[in-house]
């Protein structure tokens, strides 16, 4: 008797658990169809358009959370543009795939730093600009799975670096351009140091800080800057004239131009065509 007592009881609960209140418009299957609004087992609450008991259009998400979504739906998942609010302060409003930012957005952290540009899956992918706050340092280029990765550059209030990027790491060689034109051109080496010392260098770390002290006499890899040769803007080589001069620039004008122009032909859907955001960005 009693286990036939204690099998109601945990069907009476398993009933709950599976219970959605639904007020809202219905089709002739009794499907939720049309604008309706729901409270799920969990607490959370949406409130927008149905297609066959699925969320379809617009509708609002309140997660019990915090978190709050507004914005395109199909089939049930985040799909097309929206704005997603995170409970930590955080935001993102673009586009959306499968549930996931995809294609162009912008994203806002807890601290202030925001994100321009392309996503892949959840993830910063090809173009983008992210702009630190408390800093005001910035990069704009290429990204690859959330990491900095392809040609880009470094704004960084008086001079900027302009190079290659690889795993989120200045890589190959390069060059810091200075108020007035000054540029220093070198490349980036990973040399062994003592963690002690590395801890007081400028130098790039190329191993991810793991927030543990490391060991007395440890070796760390850093990267360092290797300078090779100056350019002085107001000297120009005899050999060379100002005609050709112009057109050397113009050539790396041109070569910038193209690189551009190579990422919208990787057949990508269209959101990912870099948008003329990005130009008054990085003028900033």
């Amino acid at each position: 008797m009693l286990c036939c007592i204690q099998m109601r009881s945990l069907g009476i609960r398993q009933r709950q658990l599976s219970f959605q209140e639904y007020e809202g418009e219905r089709n002739e299957l009794k499907e939720r169809h049309g604008f309706g609004e729901t409270i799920l087992p969990n607490g959370d609450r949406y409130r927008g358009y149905y297609e066959h008991s699925l969320r379809n259009g617009h509708g609002v998400y309140l997660f019990k959370s915090g978190a709050r979504y507004e914005g395109s739906w199909k089939d049930g998942v985040k799909e097309g543009h929206g704005k997603f609010l995170y409970p930590d302060g955080s935001s993102y409003e673009g586009n959306f795939w499968k549930d996931q930012k995809h294609a162009y957005g912008v994203y806002k952290g807890e601290n202030g730093d925001l994100y321009a540009g392309e996503w892949r899956q959840g993830q910063r992918h090809s173009y983008g600009v992210y702009k630190h706050k408390d800093s005001g340092a910035k990069y704009c280029g290429f990204w690859e799975n959330d990491r900095r990765h392809g040609k880009g550059e470094i704004l960084c209030g008086s001079y900027k670096y302009m190079g290659m990027f690889a795993n989120d790491q200045p890589v190959a060689g390069g060059k810091f351009v200075f108020l007035g034109g000054y540029e220093q051109h070198g490349h980036f080496t990973s040399v062994m140091m003592d963690a002690a010392q590395a801890a007081l260098t400028v130098d790039t770390p190329v191993e991810e800080d793991t927030g543990e002290e490391a060991e007395e006499g440890a070796q760390v890899a850093v990267l360092r800057w290797v300078p090779e040769r100056l350019i002085f803007p107001d000297v120009v080589e005899p050999s060379v004239d100002t005609e050709t001069l112009t057109k050397k620039r113009q050539k790396e004008l041109e070569e910038e131009k193209a690189l551009v122009e190579a990422v919208k032909r990787e057949n990508l859907p269209e959101a990912f065509i870099v948008p003329d955001i990005f130009d008054s960005f990085c003028a900033m």
